[in-house]
């Protein structure tokens, strides 16, 4: 899984001349949560994910699939919240009306 990202990563560090903390700091997290997240055993949120694909300049797609990213579980947990707080608009909707 990780091979792809630590491949890329390691390509345009070559193009661009880039440390891998300049491109942590870029991303906005530290040196070894990106090391983390190249060998699969952290997770970056999604804006993360955008930040670090602006900064290798590819698709932020192209970077899931390379990483193998599911995105199922942030689906779901947003929608989870999003039924956590309707049911919460239902409650308080019931007690005034």
């Amino acid at each position: 899984m990780s091979n792809n990202l630590e491949k890329l990563i390691s390509e345009k560090r070559k193009q661009g001349k880039l440390q891998q903390q300049q491109i942590a700091n870029k991303v906005g997290v530290t040196n070894v949560t990106l090391c983390q997240a190249q060998s699969g055993q952290k997770k970056l949120s999604r804006e993360k994910l955008i930040r670090l694909a602006t900064v290798l300049d590819v698709d932020y797609n192209e970077l899931l699939k390379m990483m193998n990213y599911d995105m199922r579980d942030e689906y779901i947990m947003a929608f989870d919240k999003l039924v956590t707080a309707n049911k919460n608009d239902c409650e308080l909707f019931m007690l005034f009306a």
